[in-house]
């Protein structure tokens, strides 16, 4: 049995970015546990991740279109419903965590993705999640199956 991570220091939850919460780590059994699901999810096996900040709202059209602006990309379309404080969609994978990396830098961070064709690769560094980016698009977690 693999022992529970130590709890996040307390500087860790208390100094917590500003819109971000501490997700405690933990060890759980990913996959088909109750024998019904698909073969994607077979066999079951113990995961352990690091704890992580995560935003505790999604990321908005405003949010997302200044990374558009700073690095020339297109903005996503709002299907009419709207911009502004609205959560963003229509962003793909790779956006996505193009703006986790873009942020993580913009905070002085180091990003916690490389992408390398259609292939993303989370890389923790020294053992440790430094999930820090500050919006939703961190639930791109290290556990997530990447699409090809």
């Amino acid at each position: 049995m693999t022992p529970a991570p130590a709890p996040a220091p307390q500087s860790a939850v208390s100094r917590a970015p500003e819109g971000m919460v501490w997700v405690e780590g933990g060890t759980f059994t990913m996959g088909d546990t109750f024998g019904d699901g698909d073969s994607d999810e077979k066999p079951t096996r113990r995961v352990t991740v690091s704890g992580f900040y995560m935003g505790k709202y999604e990321v908005t059209f405003d949010e997302y279109d200044a990374f558009c602006a700073d690095t020339g990309r297109s903005r996503p379309g709002d299907e009419g419903w709207g911009r502004g404080k609205r959560p963003v969609i229509n962003v793909s994978w790779n956006d996505a965590v193009e703006y986790c990396n873009w942020l993580s830098r913009k905070e002085g961070l180091q990003p916690a993705y490389s992408l390398s064709l259609k292939k993303i690769r989370y890389e923790p560094f020294k053992g440790k999640v430094l999930f820090h980016t500050r919006k939703t698009c961190t639930c791109l977690a290290p556990w997530t199956s990447w699409p090809s």
